[in-house]
């Protein structure tokens, strides 16, 4: 009995674990402090997204309706985890987005549910 119970318990302490070496965990912020964090902000529709070729990003292209903050082209390139519990925030085509980020190159840049929930719905 001691053994089964000894078992149990090492079996949901992995489970907890694992849980929280992948949860994704975001410092609570307002719509106010994400833009003040950021370099690039801008609301657009996405009008593609694809898996990258190993699976683990998700590429997405933006047309872009109005920039919020910094300078931004009319078509932008965001990129974020595509791994569950890794921080992606999900784009579905067709859908409008506000985007928050830092630009890598020019039209280019990234995103994570941390800075994209205070400006959108939770997914």
């Amino acid at each position: 009995m001691i053994k089964l119970m000894s078992t149990a318990l090492l079996a949901a302490l992995a489970c907890a674990v694992s849980a929280e070496a992948y949860a994704c965990s975001c410092r609570p912020m307002t719509r106010r402090q994400v833009l003040a964090d950021v370099e690039t902000a801008f609301r657009g529709k996405v009008v593609q997204a694809s898996p990258s070729a190993d699976g683990r990003t998700l590429i997405a292209t933006i047309a872009v309706s109005r920039t919020i903050k910094g300078r931004v082209p009319s078509r932008m390139v965001v990129t974020t985890s595509n791994q569950p519990g890794l921080c992606g925030y999900p784009l579905h085509i067709n859908r409008t987005y506000d985007f928050a980020g830092r630009q890598h190159a020019p039209g280019q840049m990234s995103t994570n549910m941390c800075l994209m929930v205070p400006l959108n719905a939770r997914p």
